[in-house]
């Protein structure tokens, strides 16, 4: 390959690539930062090839180059940072990136070696090829997040990190040889011109090399261990705030580029070992965070196995010199406020661990919530969580009066009085602590669950009052909810509730009941989640779920009207289920659409949005269903259908007024629940989800917004069951529901357990086709014949707005015919003149004329939107009109223009 071929193939791959002359140098200028473009002349000139540090075409990864100039006395070094198999780790796999370099001679270690064949000179050393001590480069890649601003290329003697600069990989080197591409394999190098993109590192191996390279960071400064007990202690506290404070910690980046992660670990261990904790409690505590770190690709399972897990053995493994409480408190405060915690995290997380390690921390024996200094008195004041309530705690200095006049007794013969009272004073100096009470509640529990989409924050929490034996819980409220249930506990001032809940365990997820499978940028698993408890997340018996989904279609098919009816209803059912993977197509950007069950009464669409709610959300209360006959659905109202449950799946009975009063907002807010993940937005700023995929049922349904049309799967059920056996198959149904609690977790949990196998279906399109599709691999899965079919939309919810128009103009004729009679010579009612009649006299309150250039013509007003649920623009290009908006009066202002005869030909009888 000549070296424009592989000047492409690097190109292809990501790199920035640098051409290089026979001296080493450049040609032309050239960036690290941005990729180098270069003439044919240049690629006949260039005699190597080099790519620049930095720059990567993946934009999550920057490239880092690995310059070891002599292998042998950088092997220790490399063995710390990466780990003695790494040149296994680094250049064995097939996207792996190593090379040779230039020759050292093996008598001096001199770089100006000339080779020829297989025969290499320095000065008077003659010696075979085979023998020359050849440099290697080693091409990574570094995940951003882990790199600071200001990183630049580090050198280190023997290895060279060069982030801003450019190493030559391929080519001619100066020596005669060549720079030659390598792989590790079976314990040796081989040679050949097969590179990759370059191994992906961890920003702990990063910081390491990092650290190793520039001799500047030292990661561990021990203090004498002192006398320490037996290591046999349990943790008696919660640990739940330790883990939760080091988790915020974990993917932080330190000024030097790498994590604090070999230092909270060393920290938290040292003072586990101070209080007698025992190891294993140690790893109870680091365990999770292991496991939640390499899950989020903060973390790497290698470096944990050698390296975090040796931190803690190598604490517990005898008489070492670990940190004491002072170190551990400059560290975290220097954490906090490098990287904008507050005080108030660093408080609470120190108190956190002296509390489960059973240390004193030298504060106040409650739990501080919020740290926070009142630049006036220089006073410290912590809110806390106390038996006897919620406090507010202030310190100050103040003088031991009792340590004060025992001092002032002893005071010796020849020191004056005023000498020796500072002297008392200064002895008698003590922290004093004063409190008061804000809320008569003690909190013995909560959590704090903030969704990651919308930030939503809900409580569950559970507490004492105080003075009393009254204990009271509130479960996954929202914020503004819990705070209104708190104001009758509260005594002096409310304190910041979400300060408050920062110290207790906080859960960040997608806050939602059914399954959801977020893009990966969310860094959150595909499962099934179940924040509601509605008992979605079961784990599926495959035996149970065949035999509830086999007795539903007994049911169905014992009571069926006709073979027409039962496919619709299997149909219907699949439709419904599916819409409950709404929320990730829209997270993944694929729209959904809302599924409506149209048709009379007696045809079956309310039982299937039941059967619906029972396999999916078993527990969920009967809100899932809402009755719109039985309630006003107005917009505030269907924007908060999630208000105090979100599931993924909700369904909307008796639609039918809706669609009827076509009043924009309503329409624009159920528009959200298949455009976006926000429903409704308060003046206040709080939000309200549109999680839920939606069933509506209708007796008929006609939107006058094709924007809303189109975005609603229609399927007609217009034919009725028996009348006669409607209790027997209410009766069969009842019995065969609550198994239906096994097929819809088997449902869920198989796209939870195959994903990358369902992907395709759950984010294809059409979405009917998708549902049947997927609903078929269900029942096959489970040994079931696929007996659902694709039997397709039904598009009469789109209604086009001439015909709402029309509709609305006979209505208004119709309503005025005796008038119209009257009007006419011959008592028969014209529809034309009667329309034209009723305009000219005013009492058309959308329509009326418009006198321009000796003609008349009709003006529909913007009011017009109101009266059939059309937008004006819309129907104004459906009459072929003209839109108006030269007028200053606002009700003529974005009227449209339209030719009476336009208008005419739609009265019926014309």
């Amino acid at each position: 390959m000549d070296i424009a071929e592989i000047a492409k193939r690097l190109r292809q791959l990501g790199f920035n690539v640098v051409l290089v002359g026979e001296d080493k140098k450049p040609l032309g200028s050239w960036r690290a930062d941005v990729p180098n473009e270069y003439s044919p002349e240049d690629f006949a000139r260039a005699r190597a090839i080099a790519i620049t540090g930095n720059y990567n075409a993946d934009s999550n990864y920057a490239t880092l180059l690995v310059d070891i100039d002599n292998i042998d006395t950088a092997e220790t070094k490399l063995n710390e940072a990466v780990g003695e198999d790494w040149r296994v780790a680094l250049c064995s796999t097939p996207w792996s990136f190593c090379g040779l370099t230039g020759p050292r001679c093996p008598y001096d270690g001199a770089k100006n070696v000339r080779c020829e064949g297989e025969v290499c000179r320095h000065g008077d050393h003659e010696f075979p090829l085979s023998q020359a001590k050849r440099g290697m480069y080693v091409v990574v890649r570094v995940p951003r997040k882990c790199i600071g601003s200001a990183f630049s290329t580090r050198r280190g003697g023997d290895i060279e990190l060069i982030y801003n600069n450019h190493q030559n990989v391929w080519g001619a080197h100066p020596s005669g040889l060549r720079y030659t591409p390598v792989k590790w394999h079976e314990g040796k190098w081989i040679a050949g011109t097969d590179f990759g993109p370059g191994e992906i590192i961890s920003c702990d191996v990063f910081a390491r090399l990092v650290q190793i390279v520039s001799k500047k960071e030292n990661p561990v400064e021990e203090e004498e261990v002192g006398d320490l007990p037996q290591a046999d202690r349990p943790i008696e506290g919660s640990v739940d705030d330790i883990v939760s404070g080091l988790k915020k910690m974990w993917g932080l980046v330190s000024p030097g580029g790498g994590h604090y992660h070999d230092l909270l670990i060393f920290s938290v261990a040292s003072l586990a070992r101070r209080a007698g904790i025992a190891k294993e409690e140690v790893f109870k505590i680091f365990e999770p965070i292991f496991a939640w770190a390499v899950e989020n690709g903060l973390d790497d399972p290698r470096e944990i196995e050698r390296h975090h897990r040796r931190v803690i053995e190598w604490i517990y493994s005898g008489e070492r010199k670990i940190w004491g409480k002072r170190r551990f408190e400059e560290l975290i405060r220097t954490i906090a406020k490098g990287h904008g915690l507050g005080d108030h995290f660093a408080e609470t997380f120190t108190a956190a661990v002296y509390e489960a390690f059973n240390l004193s921390a030298g504060r106040p024996t409650c739990v501080p919530i919020v740290y926070r200094r009142s630049t006036a008195t220089e006073k410290i004041k912590w809110i806390c969580n106390t038996p006897k309530g919620v406090v507010e705690v202030t310190k100050s200095e103040g003088v031991d009066k009792e340590l004060y006049e025992e001092c002032m007794k002893s005071k010796p013969e020849g020191v004056g009085a005023g000498e020796w009272r500072k002297k008392c004073r200064e002895e008698a100096s003590r922290e004093m602590y004063k409190d008061k009470v804000l809320l008569n509640v003690y909190f013995t529990s909560a959590t704090k669950h903030r969704d990651v989409v919308l930030g939503i924050e809900y409580i569950s929490a559970t507490w004492n009052v105080v003075g009393t034996q009254v204990k009271e819980s509130i479960s996954m409220a929202r914020m503004s909810d819990f705070v209104g249930k708190m104001s009758s506990h509260r005594v002096y001032d409310s304190p910041r509730w979400s300060v408050i809940f920062d110290r207790y365990q906080v859960v960040e997820d997608i806050i939602v009941s059914g399954f959801v499978c977020p893009p990966p940028q969310y860094g959150l698993p595909c499962r099934v989640r179940d924040y509601f408890n509605t008992s979605v997340d079961r784990d599926p018996d495959p035996a149970k779920a065949r035999e509830a989904f086999d007795e539903l279609y007994a049911v169905l098919d014992q009571f069926k009207p006709s073979e027409h009816w039962l496919d619709v209803f299997v149909y219907a059912y699949a439709q419904s289920m599916f819409a409950s993977f709404s929320l990730t197509r829209k997270l993944w950007n694929v729209r959904p659409e809302l599924v409506a069950l149209v048709g009379r009464r007696h045809t079956g669409k309310t039982t299937v949005a039941k059967l619906v709610k029972h396999s999916l959300f078993p527990n969920a209360p009967d809100m899932l269903i809402i009755n719109s006959a039985s309630s006003v659905l107005r917009a505030a109202r269907v924007g908060r259908l999630q208000s105090h449950i979100v599931t993924t799946w909700l369904a909307i009975d008796e639609v039918d007024a809706i669609a009827k009063a076509q009043e924009e907002a309503v329409l624009s807010v159920l528009k959200s629940y298949a455009t976006s993940p926000e429903a409704w937005r308060t003046a206040t700023g709080e939000v309200y989800p549109a999680y839920a995929g939606i069933t509506m049922t209708a007796n008929r349904l006609e939107f006058g917004d094709p924007d809303l049309a189109d975005k609603v799967l229609a399927i007609e059920m217009n034919e009725q069951t028996d009348r006669e056996k409607e209790v027997e198959f209410s009766s069969a149904l009842l019995k065969t529901t609550p198994k239906l609690i096994s097929f819809g977790a088997y449902y869920l949990k198989y796209a939870e357990k195959n994903w990358e196998s369902v992907k395709d279906i759950i984010l294809g399109y059409p979405q009917r086709k998708m549902a049947v599709d997927y609903m078929n691999m269900i029942l096959e899965s489970l040994g079931l014949a696929p007996i659902v079919r694709d039997i397709g939309a039904d598009s009469s919810v789109v209604v086009p707005p001439r015909e709402l128009f029309r509709r609305w103009l006979n209505s208004l004729v119709k309503d005025y015919q005796s008038l119209c009679s009257k009007l006419s010579p011959n008592g028969i009612p014209d529809a034309r003149q009667c329309l034209s009649e009723l305009i000219d006299k005013g009492v058309v309150t959308h329509i009326k004329t418009y006198h321009v250039d000796g003609q008349v013509k009709y003006r529909v007003l913007k009011s017009m939107e109101h009266a059939i649920g059309v937008n004006i623009v819309a129907l104004c290009h459906d009459l072929g009109g003209e839109i108006y908006t030269r007028s200053t009066r606002p009700d003529y202002y974005k009227s449209c223009i339209v030719a009476p005869e336009v208008v005419e030909e739609l009265l019926e009888g014309v």
